[in-house]
């Protein structure tokens, strides 16, 4: 039964669509209309997926990030180490064109089941990327965003992160030599207050000697 509503619903946009868009001549109050017909078929859809929490697809009820927050979170991160050996958090705007938010999913789900080598040469390559976009920064060339359009007029992405590569003292001044990746842990009420982060190496590359 879902999937024929699904099926009806799509039919009925796609005719619709095309009926406005290329059905007889009609004056511009009448075509106003049916443009106006056009677009609240496509807000009922959608709402309705919605509001019933339903997918019909291609209208969706979008449960992207639906579920409870346990009460322990864990989360990876990437963090440069330069030429003295400090630790250095990196842009978000490095990765690119890579998305920040897909590259650490990756990280954390498939970098580890990779074998020794094929491992390194990821890591390697994400260090040159880190270190490419650390010195034109440095340079003053700044750090480009993903996507074609600029940071100014682009879209946000879904989860908001600090371009943090913007001022000259917050950019680092020496060469990327290596990259550590962690596992983050915290208690979230506990975190709220200024509670602890639980810190644990899973990997790094080139390994200090």
């Amino acid at each position: 039964m879902k999937d024929f509503i699904a099926a009806a619903l799509f039919a009925g946009f796609v005719g619709l669509g095309v009926w406005t868009a290329h059905g007889p001549a009609r004056p511009p109050d009448d075509r106003q209309r049916h443009v106006s017909l056009f677009i609240l078929y496509a807000l009922a859809a959608t709402f309705g997926a919605g509001l019933t929490q339903r997918d019909f697809w291609p209208f969706s009820a979008w449960p992207l990030v639906a579920g409870l927050v346990p009460e322990t979170v864990t989360h990876p991160r990437l963090m440069a180490i330069d030429a003295t050996g400090a630790e250095h958090d990196i842009d978000y705007r490095a990765w690119s064109p890579l998305s920040s938010d897909e590259l650490l999913s990756w990280v954390d789900a498939d970098l580890m089941t990779l074998r020794a080598h094929d491992r390194d040469a990821a890591a390697s390559f994400l260090l040159r990327t880190a270190e490419h976009a650390r010195a034109g920064a440095a340079s003053g060339a700044g750090v480009r965003r993903p996507g074609l359009l600029p940071e100014a007029v682009g879209a946000p992405f879904f989860l908001l992160h600090p371009a943090r590569w913007t001022a000259t003292g917050r950019i680092p001044a020496q060469p990327f030599t290596a990259l550590r990746f962690y596992r983050e842990s915290w208690n979230v009420e506990a975190r709220a207050r200024g509670g602890p982060v639980r810190r644990v190496l899973v990997y790094e590359s080139p390994r200090a000697r």
